[in-house]
């Protein structure tokens, strides 16, 4: 980590991202044996080649014989790019993640999801919404004896963007069947607004979202402000996580939303379980990928030992 914490955060963003894949595939290749090590199976949970996802079996010493809780991961990309499994030299990102919380008794789901431009919003929130449940609805098939009203839902980046929109867009759980199951959610360097993005950037989101005005309403702040109170209450335990050199308009994303989500759950009495305050967890040295390219390396992945034992007692 030592490395990792070195790198300057006025280098460009694109070169901090290189740098830090680059040092981490290096600790991978150590660790490549038990990551490889964790049973993994890939099942389609739609009819496009973007609707796969990777499950990891948690073994009987990590989760004896009572049900595994189901831990969803949601990597991020930029909306434009990603995989559950990157191409070479990078094949170990994101098996490190699932192997991590399997190792650690979750049954861990990481699926793949269409990007833009080949679609728009809600595409890209729809497949993860769909691979939940896909999910839930074959534990059978899945096998693992997984806990399909146990989940938990976390998103890196673009994917913490992602798993926000299933959290609050009415449209995505209009009967409310699957938040009931989501026992908390984990957002990691999660933008929840776009009003300092990069001039660079707002191609993507006029592709993602349309206008400013259409992105300003469906990005995760936006989806808050206009949700219903009864949502509201059924929003599970949100848990928001950030490198110590996070960027600063994510960093400010976050305390917009912290503050705006305490709000509305201050009027309508907290949300599932009667929670009102918003965990935020800063972590040294970090930047905003190395966060989840930590897990399974041995080096900074210490937080994530930490929350795996705070998912699990919930």
């Amino acid at each position: 980590m030592e490395a990792i914490a070195s790198f300057s955060a006025d280098i460009p963003f694109a070169s901090l991202i290189e740098n830090t894949q680059t040092a981490f595939a290096k600790l991978f290749e150590i660790n490549r044996a038990s990551i490889e090590a964790v049973p993994r199976r890939t099942f389609e949970y739609g009819s496009d080649d973007r609707q796969q996802l990777d499950v990891y079996y948690p073994s009987m010493q990590a989760s004896p014989p009572k049900k595994a809780p189901i831990l969803v991961f949601v990597y991020g990309g930029g909306f434009t790019t990603g995989a559950r499994v990157h191409p070479e030299p990078l094949s170990l990102a994101y098996p490190n993640v699932g192997a991590f919380f399997a190792s650690r008794g979750f049954l861990t789901v990481v699926p793949d999801y269409r990007l833009v431009p080949t679609v728009r919003y809600p595409a890209p929130a729809e497949d993860v919404r769909d691979a939940l449940a896909w999910v839930v609805q074959n534990t059978s098939v899945i096998g693992g004896n997984p806990d399909a009203d146990r989940i938990f839902l976390v998103g890196h980046s673009a994917g913490g963007v992602l798993a926000s929109t299933v959290l609050l867009a009415p449209q995505l759980d209009e009967t409310h069947t699957l938040l009931p199951r989501i026992k908390a959610a984990v957002l990691v360097g999660t933008p929840f607004h776009f009003n300092a993005t990069l001039p660079q950037r707002l191609p993507v989101l006029d592709q993602l979202y349309g206008p400013v005005e259409a992105t300003k309403n469906k990005e995760p702040l936006g989806l808050l402000a206009s949700t219903s109170d009864d949502r509201v209450r059924y929003l599970p335990e949100i848990i928001c996580v950030e490198g110590e050199h996070e960027t600063v308009a994510i960093t400010q994303s976050g305390f917009d939303f912290r503050a705006a989500l305490e709000e509305r759950l201050a009027i309508v009495g907290g949300g599932k379980g009667g929670w009102t305050k918003v965990k935020r967890i800063v972590l040294d040295g970090h930047n905003h990928i190395s966060t989840t390219w930590a897990l399974s390396s041995g080096e900074g992945d210490e937080w994530a030992d930490k929350m795996a034992e705070r998912l699990k007692a919930m």
